[in-house]
């Protein structure tokens, strides 16, 4: 991503699949995506989050994606047998749920088998202070202190408004000037459109939505479930 300052503006290029692209038409991109994924969710209560009808058993069936981890968050020795990756959203309640009181124990109980992987999903419609808090994340991220900045935020007594946004990252103990002038110019935006474009290639349309080596899960899970899933791919 190259970031220059033109007069009183930022210029954002970002190189997506060999073509550069400013944060003018990103914003397109994200906008454009978001109504998309809210009319999705408006028309199937699921795609907002909620737990399928048959959560367990589908390993067989799920499809698989390519997804790429390069660059994103995560927590897990690159090399474990397992990578999990999880597109959120941090206005869905389930997605806090899932963060706060099942990420958690899964992790603990798989140790260094796992990686875990965070890229964002925010739903424009249904969610408006859903980018604004992805942006935050990413820019928390920039400092090296995503898990830090993540796990203040999901606490019940932060909001995702700008005031709760700034909280966080003084409870993160982050480069709070630093954080300031990212959130304020949006530097981060391009990586969150980019993570949104490859959710809809791999036919993400809720949060929370995991992929397990490669394989699709869509909607919360429990935890016996996720144990399920990671203990299968073990075993492939």
């Amino acid at each position: 991503m190259r970031i220059a300052r033109q007069g009183d503006d930022f210029t954002i290029g970002l190189s997506l699949r060999g073509l550069t692209v400013t944060a003018a038409v990103l914003a397109g991109i994200v906008a454009g995506l978001g109504v998309y994924v809210g009319v999705r969710a408006l028309s199937d209560p699921d795609d907002d989050g909620g737990r399928p009808a048959d959560p367990a058993g589908t390993w067989e069936l799920a499809p698989r994606f390519a997804v790429d981890t390069s660059g994103r968050p995560a927590t897990g020795p690159a090399a474990a047998r397992v990578t999990i990756i999880e597109f959120t959203d941090y206005q869905c309640p389930f997605c806090r749920r899932h963060a706060v009181e099942v990420l958690p124990h899964l992790l603990a109980r798989w140790g260094d088998s796992v990686r875990y992987v965070v890229r964002n999903f925010p739903n424009l419609v249904l969610h408006p202070r859903a980018l604004p808090a992805a942006v935050a994340v990413e820019c928390a991220h920039v400092q090296g202190r995503f898990w830090e900045y993540r796990s203040v935020l999901l606490r019940d007594s932060i909001d995702l408004s700008p005031t709760g946004l700034h909280q966080a990252a003084t409870g993160a103990a982050l480069d709070t000037a630093a954080f300031a002038r990212c959130v304020a110019t949006r530097a981060t935006r391009p990586v969150v459109a980019l993570d949104l474009l490859d959710a809809w290639e791999a036919g993400v349309f809720g949060t929370p939505t995991f992929f397990i080596n490669g394989r699709r899960f869509p909607g919360e899970r429990a935890l016996a479930d996720l144990n399920e899933f990671v203990a299968r791919a073990l075993s492939d």
